[in-house]
C-alpha cells in the first residue's frame, strides 16, 4: 500500500482500520504520504502503532498540506499523536524552563534512588517527562 501511495493521484481517502500495521507500517505509510499529494484522510483506528509511528505520521501530518485528518484512535500512542499535534499547533508547549528542568530532575532522583547515575534520558522521559505531557497534554522538548 505504502508503494502504491507515492505515485497515487486519485485516491483521497484510505481505511485501514484494525490491520495491524504497527510502527513499521505507519513509517512506510508516512514516507509515502510525504510525496502523496491526493491522500486527504487516513483511518487507521486500531493497528497497534506505538510511540515510533504515532511521531511519524504526527509529522507527516504537519508537513503534508493536503493530508487533513488521521484517526488514530486504539492505537496504542493515540493519545501520544494527540500531544504532538498540540504541540505543533502551540510553539510555547515546545520548551521546558529551567525550573521545570530542575524538578524532572529532582522527580528522577526519587524515582531512581536505587540507581541514579545509571539511569538514562530514555529511562527519564518513559517514567516522568511522557506520563507528564499526556496527563497535560503537552509536548516538552
Amino acid at each position: 500500500i505504502a508503494t502504491a501511495l507515492h505515485g497515487n493521484t486519485t485516491i483521497t481517502s484510505i481505511n485501514l482500520v484494525f490491520n495491524n500495521i504497527g510502527d513499521d507500517g505507519a513509517k512506510e505509510i508516512s514516507i509515502a504520504l510525504g510525496t502523496n499529494k491526493s491522500i486527504t484522510t487516513l483511518n487507521l483506528v486500531g493497528n497497534n502503532i506505538g510511540d515510533d509511528g504515532a511521531l511519524a505520521l504526527a509529522d507527516v501530518l504537519m508537513m503534508n498540506k493536503t493530508l487533513k485528518d488521521i484517526n488514530m484512535s486504539g492505537n496504542i500512542s493515540a493519545n501520544y499523536f494527540a500531544s504532538i499535534l498540540a504541540a505543533h499547533a502551540d510553539p510555547q508547549m515546545w520548551a521546558i524552563s529551567y525550573e521545570k528542568l530542575m524538578i524532572v530532575k529532582d522527580q528522577a532522583r526519587e524515582l531512581f534512588i536505587e540507581d541514579f547515575e545509571n539511569t538514562t534520558m530514555r529511562d527519564v522521559n518513559e517514567k516522568i517527562i511522557i506520563p507528564v505531557c499526556q496527563r497535560t497534554k503537552k509536548s516538552y522538548a
